[in-house]
Formats: C-alpha cells, structure tokens, sequence
C-alpha cells in the first residue's frame, strides 16, 4: 500500500459519497470493492447513527484481525476528509459484554459467560482462554467461531488480537476460580503488562 493508494480511495468517495444513499449492505459492498484493492483483508461494516440531530453513516474499516491490514486501516482513516454525514472508524472498538450474539440460529447471552486463562507449554508471553458456556451450546457447530466474535465485539479488534487460542468448555465444568467475562478486558491488559508486546523490528 502507498499514499497514493489511500489518495485514490478518498478521492474516489469524494466523488460518491453524495450518490451513496442506497440500503447499508449496498454502500458496504461498494466501499468494500474499494478498499479490497488496497488490501482484501480489509473489511468493512457500516451503521446509521446521529450527530447533532443529524443522520450519520459510521463506517468501520477493520482488518479481520490481521495485522499487515490493520495498520493499513489505521492509514487509510487517519486520511479521512471531514464529512459531517460520514463518520469513519479504524477498527472494531470494544462494545462490552451486555450483548446478545446470534450467528446462523446460535444464540449467545455474552453477559452470562465466565472464562479461565490457558497457558502453551514453553510461551508464557501468549494468551489462552477457555470460555464456559451453556451445555446445549455445545454440540453447535462452529461455536468456537461464534466465541470469537463475541470475544471481538466485547474487546474490540486491537485487543483481541493479543488473543492467541480460545477453547469452549460447558457451563458444567466451570471451575470456581473462573472469571466473568466482563473482567477479561482487565485480564488481557494485566497479561500484557507482564509480557509486552515485541517490537517486531
């Protein structure tokens, strides 16, 4: 990625952004085209919020946890021009845990998890969670996916990607030490303080 492929994009929506009235799934598709050329990483989500009285149309440009994309994100918004019907956002901010999540007919209550850490034999420096849920939740296929999601909505991008595993365990096996999941933003920051990130250079 180059200046002049966040300049092509900008100039691009400056040039769009008035036409781009359309229903939400359109706009993300057209953004998406977009900024999939600078990296298909990249992904996009967008929302009708207010400002002032005013409709605004927040978009997120994630980088699917991917960290090549994810600074390229961080570029690409600090480019941003002003716009006062748009609002742009570098990467999935943490919502919390007071939230349901619904993915493909699986239904989680995020507020009523716990979790434990997990530890990777000879990397202490990674961070492992095991997260307790319902026993019917189980058999679901794909639920270690969904605990992604809803890991990453409740943190938020940047954080979970200090994240290196995730194991689902039924309600029934939950220790008494384990930890509401409303403490794990805590937890990732304290586990971060003992084992800082590397500087990769």
């Amino acid at each position: 990625m180059t200046e002049s492929d966040i300049e092509r994009f900008w100039q691009w929506f400056e040039q769009r952004a008035a036409t781009m009235q359309s229903e939400d799934a359109a706009v993300v598709d057209e953004l998406h085209a977009q900024l999939a050329a600078i990296d298909d990483s990249i992904a996009v989500e967008v929302a009708i919020t207010s400002a002032g009285g005013l409709p605004v149309r927040e978009v997120i440009i994630s980088g699917s946890g991917q960290a090549a994309a994810m600074q390229k994100a961080k570029a690409i918004v600090a480019a941003a021009p002003v716009d006062r019907a748009w609002r742009f956002i570098a990467l999935k901010p943490p919502r919390g845990f007071d939230f349901e999540f619904d993915c493909g007919g699986i239904k989680v209550d995020a507020s009523r998890l716990h979790f434990g850490s997990m530890k990777a034999a000879g990397k202490p420096e990674l961070v492992g969670i095991m997260i307790y849920c319902p026993n019917r939740l189980l058999r679901s296929k794909g639920i270690t996916d969904v605990m992604w999601h809803v890991v990453e909505t409740g943190l938020g991008e940047e954080a979970t990607r200090s994240i290196a595993m995730i194991k689902v365990e039924p309600e029934s096996n939950r220790p008494d030490g384990a930890l509401h999941i409303h403490e794990l933003s805590d937890f990732v920051a304290w586990h971060l303080r003992r084992y800082p990130p590397r500087d990769p250079g």
